[in-house]
């Protein structure tokens, strides 16, 4: 059985190897053959796929949000919830330099050019 130093010393040629074996297999049969090997495994989706996904849609997991200056955008709410406690709304991203002028100060900077 492999240790994990082997692992790591032996880990480029076990990336050549999956280089090697898996370019005409789908991501379904990569699946299947590494469940059967008891490895591991779950498929890279995009972010195409993941926007359309039932449960994610179920669950309100993305919510779309507008930022005054960028526009609309999607927002993933917190994955988890804990106890009872609500789910606190997450602040918009600062505007360019918005922050600038309490950060330049805390640090005894001047705000003049």
């Amino acid at each position: 059985m492999a240790t994990t130093p082997d692992r790591f010393r032996n880990m480029a040629l076990m990336y050549r190897e999956v280089a090697r074996l898996t370019p005409g297999l789908t991501t379904a049969e990569l699946l299947v053959r590494c469940e059967a090997a008891n490895l591991p495994a779950r498929a890279a989706r995009d972010v195409d796929d993941i926007m359309d996904d039932p449960h994610l849609h179920a669950t309100g997991f993305f919510q779309r949000r507008t930022h005054p200056s960028e526009g609309d955008y999607f927002e993933m709410r917190p994955p988890v919830k804990f106890g009872a406690a609500p789910v606190r709304e997450a602040s918009l991203p600062p505007q360019l330099d918005e922050q600038g002028a309490r950060i330049r100060a805390g640090e005894g900077l001047s705000d003049a050019g």
